[in-house]
């Protein structure tokens, strides 16, 4: 992975001032430790730093074709560019590096803005085409890599963070009031809002292109879908059932799965996976482990936690590990380290976040040392109906009811809702804001089956949410997570796939479990599903709402004016209308408020 940044100066008369683009390069050196480059031609400036794994020693950036009139600064990386690197030079393009930078280059001159069509992978990247005065943004289909942009002062401006665009004069971090009820209340930011006004995320399976007017002052830029979550209606139609469709879609899974995983275990750097010892993160042990030609290693975080004997993830990787052989790391890491975390990863992630965030950035500030690349699961519960029996997701209330009246995974936003300020209220009004973002998104799959429906917004939003936190606390130490699940071709066979294979007799990613049955051990193919571990101890519990009083009930916060201090002391007590408030909605709670202040401190807003 990398760090971009860039700026297209779309006044005829006023050059890319080349201090800016350097310290938005420079803010953004976790993200590329190992190099830095940046490409100027007047009106239009490219920045990169970056992390080498692929062709380290040539596939330096920012990289131009053979004459110079195509630039790019790309972060991320193409999976199949071996494949498209062999069809490139059938069609006589000439490679000077081996690098799949250079393959996404030739294909964008071979291709045009349809190049992102080839690619199987995750990406984000800006083409400079100077002979179309035009610069070109792509980002993968499902969201893996950052992009960020703004306009400001006659400029377009991009990065991958959007801390390096807050380095521009032109702009100010101010929070925007919206984007601050979508985090508190559908517990994610929609609508391609960040948490500061006027700069935006570009979507997944999205491109853009901003082209500069002929002749005179002024551009103009246009949006494309190029991809989009398939759906069972827009999807042919297997026209197998029973035990034929079982084998049609086992057998695809695990063929596609097994395949992912071989293209996502290049490069040229020490490589692991995540291992937490549920299914998904082992059945990728599984594969990588026997495609390897040394021991693969594995990585395991946890916090003590003496009162729930071994029901926890560091007992079950161990069992995992030590059936496949593996070389195994375990993390065992103490509360007061979690707390200690919050304000410089509140700086990385730029929004508020839930508790498991601190717990990736531990673990990758751990096996930074180990590897610089690894595998994850993440993708197949969302895909699978995984959280099936998970407290707090509202996977089970929707099975149950058929109805979807909220975002499943923010089922305490009644309780959020109340702490608002009349003010806040009055100029957001956050509950209708609530049900319209739900229903504008529901009324796009409105005639689906509802596990579709529900998994939908898992797939839109929630599984989002998580990869963007693995974008920034992996490269917060300069690692890069690639997740086999997301590959493209698994999810047009999975999301549209029958509900009935996901979930049966009330056994959540049936089809999976059933194909895996005899590669895994029982007590991890049918282990109850649980959270990402986080500091669960009493005394940890009480630290993090002490920790919330102390923030936003103190005469120097920042985020107060967003609520009613009476309401919030009331539910920090749990006492009046709170009283029957259970503890784990606090708790969850209370830290999307306390990283809500941190926010506004650590970017002084």
């Amino acid at each position: 992975m990398c760090g971009i940044s860039g700026i297209f100066n779309f006044a005829l008369d006023k050059p890319v001032e080349v201090e800016t683009l350097e310290k938005m390069n420079e803010i953004q050196r976790h993200r590329g430790p190992d190099d830095a480059g940046i490409y100027l031609n007047n009106r239009v400036g490219l920045g990169n730093r970056r992390l080498s794994i692929i062709d380290r020693e040539y596939g330096r950036q920012p990289m131009s074709n053979e004459d110079g009139s195509i630039w790019i600064t790309y972060n991320g990386e193409i999976f199949n560019y071996r494949q498209l690197q062999r069809l490139l030079k059938s069609r006589g393009y000439r490679f000077k590096t081996d690098s799949d930078t250079e393959v996404v280059l030739h294909a964008y001159e071979a291709f045009g803005e349809d190049c992102v069509e080839q690619f199987n992978g995750q990406f984000a990247f800006a083409i400079w085409d100077h002979p179309g005065k035009k610069l070109f943004l792509a980002r993968d289909r499902m969201g893996i890599v950052p992009l960020h942009y703004t306009i400001a002062d006659g400029q377009f401006i991009f990065a991958s963070e959007a801390k390096a665009i807050l380095e521009h004069p032109a702009i100010s971090p101010d929070i925007n009031p919206e984007a601050v009820a979508e985090v508190l209340l559908c517990g994610t930011l929609l609508e391609a809002h960040t948490m500061f006004k006027g700069i935006w995320t570009l979507p997944p399976g999205y491109t853009l292109t901003a082209m500069a007017h002929t002749g005179r002052p002024g551009f103009h830029y246009r949006l494309n879908k190029y991809w989009e979550i398939p759906s069972p209606e827009a999807t042919p139609s297997v026209p197998l059932k029973g035990e034929e469709a079982e084998k049609y879609y086992g057998q695809h899974l695990m063929e596609l799965l097994k395949d992912a995983v071989r293209l996502r275990l290049v490069g040229e750097v020490p490589l692991g996976v995540l291992l937490s010892g549920g299914t998904d993160s082992s059945s990728i042990a599984t594969w990588a482990g026997q495609m390897l030609s040394g021991p693969l290693q594995t990585f395991t975080i946890d916090f003590p936690n003496p009162w729930k004997g071994e029901d926890h993830d560091a007992t079950y990787a161990r069992i995992v590990a030590q059936t496949l052989g593996t070389k195994h790391h375990e993390f065992l890491i103490s509360p007061e380290i979690y707390f200690s975390t919050l304000e410089r990863l509140t700086w990385h992630l730029e929004r508020p976040f839930n508790k498991g965030a601190a717990t990736m950035y531990l673990l990758y500030e751990k096996l930074k040392n180990y590897a610089t690349v690894v595998l994850c699961g993440e993708g197949a519960d969302e895909l699978l109906a995984g959280y099936l029996g998970s407290r707090g997701l509202g996977l089970d209330d929707i099975l149950k009811t058929q109805q979807i009246t909220y975002f499943p995974w923010a089922p305490s936003w009644k309780v959020m809702l109340k702490l608002f300020s009349q003010e806040f209220r009055k100029a957001i009004r956050p509950k209708e804001l609530f049900y319209q973002k739900l229903s504008d998104h529901l009324i796009r799959v409105s005639n689906q089956d509802i596990l579709y429906q529900a998994l939908y917004l898992y797939l839109k939003f929630f599984l989002l949410e998580l990869l963007e936190f693995h974008d920034r606390t992996s490269l917060a130490f300069g690692v890069e997570t690639r997740p086999p699940f997301l590959d493209h071709r698994l999810v047009e066979l999975l999301a549209p796939m029958p509900s009935k294979l996901k979930v049966k007799n009330g056994q959540s990613k049936y089809i999976f479990k059933k194909m895996l049955r005899g590669f895994l051990p029982d007590s991890i193919l049918y282990r109850k599903k649980t959270h990402m571990p986080i500091p669960r101890d009493p005394q940890s519990v009480f630290n993090q709402l002490q920790l919330t009083r102390d923030l936003l009930l103190s005469p120097n916060s920042r985020a107060i004016s967003y609520f009613d201090r009476s309401q919030l002391e009331d539910f920090l007590e749990r006492k009046n209308e709170f009283e029957e408030v259970d503890l784990l909605t606090q708790w969850q709670i209370s830290m999307y408020l306390l990283t809500l202040e941190l926010l506004h401190r650590v970017f002084k807003v």
